[in-house]
């Protein structure tokens, strides 16, 4: 079934909002009217914003009070085509655009027909130094507008499998937080070391402790590595890489040679890694990715003594509260935060019994089990999501079974 496409701008009045001046202190101080901006535009329903304004600021600008159900869809920058659905009264920024809801349109069916075309409106912001769209844009952009209780039935079809599929996404952020927990019952707060374990400079736990650098100097380095695009040899893994978790995607690659020079930095999986600059101080655990691996400029790769302790520990103890903040206490720069080796290999942890840490890693690895099933259920649950998305707008929905 095929259904008609209709314009935005003959279905809704489009509008967007304004700043009040913030110049202004009676604008803003003690306000209690919602003003959502386009970073709040996280999820699909808002239920309060970031910042309020006054009634005078409301008074005195061109912002303007949307009603609970209104549909809003961010225009510019980074977070162009984000959509989310009012579930209060609230006045916005110009960056936002509102969709009013009226007698014609299902709010939720417009929420998730917007979120369905986010791509068209990436691609149509880009360009220019900011991305944006223009309330003229989405005035002429069509939609599929089929018989409102049809809408109401594709939101209900919709609404199910993205509630299942946000149940799921919290289940696996909760077992990453479970982890943490698993190590503060274990070995209690590593800053009150209540069980008093010995404490050692953890420079006395390496194998260990190497960087770019230390294969020779840059100059020479520039001549034998040349980062690239394309498959080759070995992956250069990056900070961008470790902080998305993700090492197929965006990749940087270099060649044998280059792999075979760079001696002291290969990565086999299971090494510390922390960032020298920028966000100094950083700590990843490095997987084993069954494949040949370099360490990129400004990290040091840490190997530990596995008789000492082991990765998996180090790792959670390095990215504790209290190892984030003995680490930062040894991070140098007003500027530019560099940690150098040296600093990083006086800074001292309580290291318990190598039992004990056995015990952990076993607990580790059943949370892990659950957590790669609760991976996997997701990227299942958004394949169903995307392919209903895909249906219901073009019209080949099954919708005979649907309440």
């Amino acid at each position: 079934m095929s259904y008609e496409h209709v314009a935005l701008g003959d279905i809704f009045k489009i509008t967007s909002g304004g700043t009040p001046s913030r110049r202004k202190p009676e604008f803003y101080e003690g306000g209690k009217i919602h003003w959502i901006k386009t970073g709040d535009l996280h999820n699909k329903y808002i239920e309060s914003a970031s910042e309020f304004i006054t009634q005078k600021g409301l008074n005195s600008s061109s912002t303007k009070l949307y009603p609970k159900g209104t549909v809003l869809i961010a225009m510019y920058g980074a977070t162009i085509g984000a959509c989310s659905i009012l579930n209060m009264e609230a006045c916005t920024n110009q960056a936002c655009a509102a969709f009013v809801p009226n007698e014609r349109v299902n709010n939720q069916y417009l929420y998730y027909c917007l979120k369905f075309n986010k791509d068209n409106f990436v691609r149509a912001g880009a360009g220019g130094a900011q991305p944006n769209i223009s309330a003229t844009f989405l005035k002429q952009y069509k939609i599929p507008l089929p018989s409102l209780p049809i809408q109401k039935q594709i939101a209900t079809v919709l609404e199910k499998a993205d509630t299942l599929r946000s149940q799921c996404q919290q289940m696996e952020q909760e077992l990453n937080s479970l982890a943490q927990s698993v190590f503060l019952d274990m070995f209690g707060d590593p800053g009150l070391n209540p069980k008093q374990w010995p404490i050692k400079p953890i420079g006395e736990t390496f194998e260990f402790l190497t960087d770019y650098h230390a294969n020779g100097s840059y100059e020479i380095l520039r001549s034998h590595v040349e980062l690239l695009e394309e498959p080759d040899f070995a992956l250069m893994v990056r900070t961008t890489d470790l902080e998305k978790n993700n090492f197929t995607e965006g990749v940087k690659y270099i060649t044998k040679e280059a792999y075979d020079f760079l001696t002291k930095t290969k990565v086999h999986g299971n090494e510390i890694i922390v960032n020298k600059i920028g966000s100094a101080g950083k700590v990843y655990l490095m997987p084993i990715l069954n494949r040949p691996v370099s360490l990129a400029m400004n990290q040091f790769m840490i190997r530990l003594n596995e008789k000492v302790v082991l990765p998996e520990f180090m790792y959670y103890l390095l990215t504790s509260k209290f190892g984030e903040r003995e680490i930062h206490a040894h991070v140098k720069g007003a500027v530019t935060k560099t940690i150098t080796k040296d600093a990083l290999r006086s800074v001292e942890l309580p290291i318990p019994p190598m039992s004990l840490q056995d015990d952990f890693v076993l607990a580790l690895s059943k949370l892990n089990a659950l957590k790669e099933e609760a991976s996997n259920e997701v990227e299942k649950l958004d394949k169903l999501f995307s392919s209903l998305m895909q249906k219901a707008f073009k019209g080949e929905l099954t919708l005979k079974d649907v309440a």
